[in-house]
């Protein structure tokens, strides 16, 4: 029976397309009928597509993504015992390296994924609540604004944007559409195109402007710009206004 290093050996020269027909036969078949030498095999394929990630210069994205498929692939079978394995094997010293960045990415995903601007956004964005119910003015535009804000209400983001693009921009109102257009923007995953809508709010004499502050915020957040999220936080920290303990939260997971 084979061992495992000429087990190594022979998928190494697989991968390579170095084989002969007989080798390449036997390796299929093996990869189809034995469990273990399909899960060295798989082991082998991740460690070259990390390499390549690696080398060529990808996200951190990327490497944590790799490290997910490493994971879910270890929970379904035993894990080789990598130290000995290196040891005993004397593998290409590239691959090792590449597993010492997935073990030290590890503690990234682990310690700081969790802080990321995405998944801090996703932690403390909340639609602000529907509270126009009851606008006045002319027939029609009576019928766009209640429209608008009922497609926002049910969280149907895009059709209150096209809808919310049908009220008259000289309504008296519009400082209080345009910071629900902004919050529907940031629903659906653009904050670059709520940035200005907030940013004007913020500047207004309207009773929303320091809670436009706080979703200009989330919104530089939203568009992964941290440092001006953060500038913006400090000025809401320092106001003690409603959003200010959340800001010094916030900001404390952003340092």
């Amino acid at each position: 029976m084979k061992n495992e290093y000429e087990d190594i050996e022979q998928l190494e020269r697989y991968q390579k397309g170095e084989c002969t027909s007989e080798e390449k036969k036997e390796v299929e078949d093996r990869l189809a009928n034995d469990e273990a030498f399909r899960g060295l095999y798989d082991d082998m394929e991740l460690m070259v597509l990390g390499l390549k990630r690696t080398s060529g210069g990808s996200s951190i994205e990327d490497k944590i993504e790799l490290l997910r498929k490493t994971v879910e692939l270890n929970e379904e079978r035993e894990v080789i015992n990598l130290k000995s394995w290196f040891t005993k094997t004397r593998i290409n010293l590239s691959i090792a390296a590449v597993i010492s960045l997935l073990i030290a990415s590890m503690f990234l995903f682990n310690n700081v994924g969790n802080n990321s601007p995405e998944s801090l956004f996703q932690d403390y964005f909340q639609p602000y609540e529907n509270l126009n119910s009851a606008l006045r003015g002319n027939e029609q535009e009576i019928d766009n604004i209640t429209r608008a804000y009922l497609a926002y209400e049910r969280g149907e983001f895009e059709n209150a944007i096209l809808l919310f693009g049908n009220i008259d921009s000289i309504t008296e109102n519009r400082t209080t559409h345009q910071f629900y257009l902004g919050n529907a923007y940031l629903g659906i995953g653009e904050g670059k195109n709520a940035i200005p809508l907030f940013l004007e709010v913020s500047r207004s004499t309207s009773i929303l402007a320091d809670t436009a502050k706080w979703y200009l915020a989330l919104s530089h957040l939203q568009n992964r710009d941290t440092e001006k999220a953060k500038k913006i936080l400090i000025e809401i920290q320092n106001s003690r206004n409603d959003y200010s303990s959340q800001s010094k939260e916030l900001l404390e997971k952003l340092n």
